[in-house]
């Protein structure tokens, strides 16, 4: 028998809850099988990286910074293969954030245009999307996502 890898949000602890989205209750390793959060029916998928706002990204109009570029880079190497349903999309995040001054929009765009190259979909597909953020110590910052099929 194969030994279950160990959550990616509570790292097998089976600690972690939270009141996500509408008052779900998140939770993982319970729910998911120790293989990341899930949501009513969707599973959410957590990488390990500070949101970036948009603000850091260009340079003048048409460049990319540096850090964007960084970013970018450590994000696609993050973000695991999947599958991207066919059609209109919803996207649910939660961003963990160490400052919760920091706008809620401003690192939803650089994520998605990130999305988007990884996976081949066009962002202009994405009728909804769901943004939260949650409070976390500095230095454990990360996105908390999940792309699925939008249902009229």
């Amino acid at each position: 028998m194969s030994e279950q890898p160990a959550c990616h949000i509570c790292h097998g602890s089976g600690e972690q809850q939270y009141q996500g989205f509408h008052g779900i209750l998140f939770s993982c390793c319970e729910s998911c099988g120790g293989t990341g959060i899930e949501a009513g029916r969707e599973k959410m998928i957590k990488v390990d990286i500070k949101p970036m706002s948009v603000n850091g990204c260009w340079q003048g109009r048409r460049y990319k910074t540096v850090r964007y570029k960084n970013y970018e880079h450590e994000l696609m190497l993050k973000l695991k293969p999947m599958t991207i349903p066919d059609g209109r999309l919803e996207l649910n995040m939660v961003l963990g954030l160490s400052n919760l001054l920091a706008d809620i929009d401003n690192p939803v765009k650089p994520f998605l245009d990130v999305l988007q190259k990884k996976y081949g979909f066009n962002d202009r597909d994405v009728m909804k999307m769901t943004v939260e953020k949650i409070k976390v110590p500095k230095g454990e910052e990360y996105i908390l996502f999940a792309l699925t099929s939008h249902k009229l």
